[in-house]
């Protein structure tokens, strides 16, 4: 998302072992070129800061002591500069350990996520979870952890931190223009009541333009990313409530939606992404879908590029949802007309639904999107309802490649056989 580099992008790691800090730079901060071994563990063992050029910048600080950590987290604070996030080790002797630590930051800033990164831990999830404060921006990271994992957990927490700043500083300039209109309404409204009424009029006017435009995708008309999880997030508050009011999130990602863009330029991507959008709308709103499903409210919003996710709150059943899948296949998989051009692409559709027990929203959109990618490994156009199975089978597919890696390294491959054809 392009707004996330306006916001920070500061990562604080507190680790007593130089490995760790070395370990998160190569992941976090892939192109930092290090001169050789003895230089890099000296840039950890000085708690230097490291800068990558990339366009998902992370800005690592290390600390290899609790309160040396602490430090650094206040006066960041202090100078307008925070940290986004803070991965604590549980363990650092011969100081503060890692639940001390974190209830010092907390007395500093209630809302700054912290991630504990440990193998084991003297403390349980229960005796964190009562002595520290905002326990939902409080996150575990099993060590030895996964590059993959790290990143996409940077990336997420990065993408929502950005997303939680984009939102309120757009409150603020509609609480801003709000507070400008009403005074000049209050001055006006002594010489002229019919006038205070027409600026009432365009207050509210703007008002509405600006809150559209803060929450809806300027390219479809559909509501944007902010949007969506807002009402995903009122979807889990209700099931939390009433585990019987259910929710199903639908994520589509487009089949051969590059070769559009590459082939007929950009222009014609973003019609066919508009033509997209309204086809969505109606799939959720118009008569097929109202007709069969009287009590739930779906949604469709765009997330970005070419992807689409869809909420169903309060689906009566699993065949409601999977009906209405079919119907969107169908349905996106006619024919575009773009100016004259026939284009015909597909959707592959993740679903996930409630019953999984979702605790924060990122996870039910991770779900959602690696069930989509198990769509699209079966073919163009498929629908893949997510099974934990299938956070097993990244997994196995992370450590096979890596291991193939190794061994492309150390020449380990020996040919067997090789058919002649």
């Amino acid at each position: 998302m392009s707004s996330s580099k306006n916001y920070s992008n500061r990562i604080l790691v507190i680790d007593d072992n130089p490995d760790i800090h070395a370990d998160f730079r190569k992941v976090l901060c892939p192109h930092v070129a290090d001169s050789d071994e003895l230089d890099a563990l000296e840039v950890v063992m000085l708690g230097a800061v490291d800068r990558c050029e990339d366009e998902q910048v992370f800005d690592l600080t290390h600390a290899h002591q609790g309160e040396e950590g602490f430090d650094c987290f206040r006066k960041a604070k202090e100078d307008g500069d925070p940290f986004f996030v803070a991965f604590v080790d549980m363990r650092m002797p011969p100081g503060w350990d890692g639940f001390k630590t974190i209830q010092a930051i907390r007395t500093v800033d209630e809302e700054a996520t912290i991630v504990v990164c440990t193998a084991y831990s003297d403390y349980s999830w229960e005796d964190i979870a009562k002595q520290c404060k905002s326990i939902d921006k409080l996150l575990f990271l099993k060590k030895p952890f996964d590059s993959v994992e790290l990143t996409s957990m940077a990336k997420s927490l990065h993408e929502r931190w950005a997303l939680q700043k984009l939102a309120q500083l757009r409150t603020e300039e509609l609480q801003r223009l709000v507070r400008l209109r009403t005074s000049e309404l209050e001055a006006e409204h002594a010489k002229d009541k019919v006038r205070l009424d027409q600026l009432e009029f365009i207050v509210a006017e703007r008002t509405a333009d600006l809150r559209k435009l803060a929450f809806t995708d300027t390219l479809t008309g559909l509501p944007n990313r902010i949007e969506f999880y807002d009402r995903l997030l009122d979807a889990m508050a209700k099931h939390k409530d009433d585990p019987s009011h259910e929710y199903a999130v639908l994520f589509l990602d487009f089949d051969g939606f590059k070769t559009v863009n590459d082939s007929l330029g950009h222009e014609s991507g973003d019609l066919i992404l508009q033509l997209i959008g309204a086809r969505l709308e109606t799939a959720v709103t118009g008569p097929h879908f109202v007709a069969r499903n009287s009590s739930p409210m779906a949604l469709a919003a765009r997330l970005g590029g070419d992807e689409f996710c869809i909420l169903l709150d309060g689906y009566g059943s699993d065949a409601q949802v999977m009906e209405l899948v079919d119907h969107l296949r169908l349905e996106l998989g006619h024919p575009y007309d773009l100016q004259g051009t026939i284009v015909t692409i597909t959707a592959s559709i993740g679903i996930t639904f409630s019953r999984f027990g979702y605790e924060t929203a990122e996870d039910v959109l991770r779900d959602a999107d690696t069930a989509m990618y198990s769509a699209k490994a079966r073919g163009r156009g498929m629908a893949v309802v997510f099974e934990q199975t299938m956070h097993e089978h990244v997994a196995r597919r992370m450590v096979l490649e890596n291991d193939l890696h190794r061994a492309l390294d150390n020449q380990q491959l020996v040919v067997r056989y090789q058919p002649i054809v």
